[in-house]
């Protein structure tokens, strides 16, 4: 369950045309059917020509008068395609055809590297730190690490017994490392989240070698778990147990607070329903295709005015009921300055960047918000192509590093 940082401008989609779609839905400086926004506080809704849906179109950028390219999906949801001097496309004015009043979305462009902005996960225990203890390995390098032939399995870290943890939906995060992605597929760590003050262990999951997607690189693991009030104030510890197969280097580990689950009233739906999660009762979201739901807006608010000046994370843990009959595009997630109606991250999800079937997942999208923004009115929104049963758990915020 790796948190997948989400580098938005960097799909590849073959450009097609559809017969009339470009005269029709797109002028000069103007170009890109926008997905149906979801009513709201300073939102306007309208509907998208089928006739526009689902191919890549040509725009001229407001900037330069340049064509450029970006994917029209079902509903007409935006996915940006890199062009030479990187950089992609945002939310922009609305305008409309005058022909049939169709419509379209005049282009503003950010740099790539605000959509695509690499920022790591916020760690808040370093594995030289006292509140971590080891029963195997040695202090490597900044981090602790454990090598085959001279370790037996066990605990690589345990801790920190943090007493801090907020009810409701969290996820634990690890920062770890391998030598050898690709030898085989074996189980490599178990992580697990314990209740260390009645010796419960509340979830665990194994991560194998091919899971890393680079070798002797720091890569980000998150695990979702929940606490209800009878736990608040327990001690908590997010533990790794190194199976002996690989060389392995921690970090350190940490803790993200989700701020609202699926189906909390902050948050607004246009297709699905509240569903169950297993620890907390009807409290999560869902869509599926089995249940006759088609493409809309999963997940969209909560329209919070406390997002800090600086690099942000947007979370979410999903669910989805398979991840490997194909690798179609399932989500599209954003963050919009709800103030300003200003796209400033997206990007989009496919089937297979799930590792699990059936079981919560983190992703985290990297967003900036300087300080003409501060006090802005900010939502984290998910977008269901219709192509899948998908959960979602929780969504939320936190600074990133």
């Amino acid at each position: 369950m790796k948190v997948k940082i989400l580098t938005v401008c960097a799909l590849l989609v073959v450009a097609l045309i559809v017969p009339g779609c470009q005269e029709k839905c797109a002028t000069v400086g103007a170009g890109l059917i926008f997905p149906a926004p979801p009513s709201g506080p300073g939102i306007k809704t309208f509907s998208i020509p089928t006739r526009c849906q689902g191919f890549s179109e040509r725009y001229a950028s407001l900037r330069d008068s340049t064509l450029r390219t970006s994917r029209v999906g079902n509903s007409g949801v935006i996915t940006p395609i890199p062009d030479v001097d990187g950089r992609c496309p945002t939310d922009a004015r609305i305008t409309y055809n005058s022909e049939d009043n169709d419509p379209l979305l005049l282009i503003q462009e950010i740099p790539i590297s605000q959509c695509s902005a690499p920022v790591s996960l916020p760690l808040n225990w370093y594995c030289q730190d006292a509140a971590l203890g080891h029963l195997i390995g040695r202090s490597d390098q900044g981090g602790w690490s454990a090598t085959v032939g001279w370790d037996a399995a066990g605990w690589l870290q345990y801790g920190p017994y943090t007493t801090t943890v907020p009810t409701g939906a969290n996820a634990a995060v690890w920062s770890l490392m391998i030598d050898n992605n690709s030898a085989d597929n074996n189980a490599i760590l178990t992580l697990d989240v314990n209740d260390a003050t009645t010796q419960t262990s509340l979830t665990s999951m194994q991560v194998t070698r091919q899971q890393w997607v680079s070798t002797n690189t720091y890569q980000p693991f998150s695990l979702p778990f929940t606490v209800d009030q009878s736990r608040a104030g327990h001690m908590f510890e997010f533990r790794v147990y190194w199976l002996g197969q690989a060389y392995v280097k921690e970090q350190g580990c940490g803790l993200m607070h989700l701020d609202w689950t699926g189906a909390d009233l902050s948050l607004g739906h246009q297709v699905g329903r509240e569903d169950w999660y297993y620890s907390s009762g009807w409290n999560a979201w869902s869509a599926g295709p089995g249940w006759g739901d088609t493409n809309g807006w999963l997940q969209y608010g909560a329209y919070t005015n406390w997002v800090p000046v600086g690099n942000n994370l947007a979370i979410w843990n999903f669910l989805i009921d398979d991840n490997t009959s194909d690798d179609s595009p399932i989500l599209y997630l954003d963050v919009n300055d709800a103030t300003t109606q200003t796209i400033l991250a997206m990007g989009q999800l496919t089937r297979t960047d799930w590792l699990y079937a059936n079981a919560y997942q983190t992703f985290a999208l990297p967003f900036t918000v300087d300080s003409s923004r501060a006090s802005h009115t900010f939502e984290f929104r998910a977008y269901t192509y219709g192509s899948a049963y998908v959960n979602e758990q929780a969504v939320g915020f936190t600074p990133a590093e």
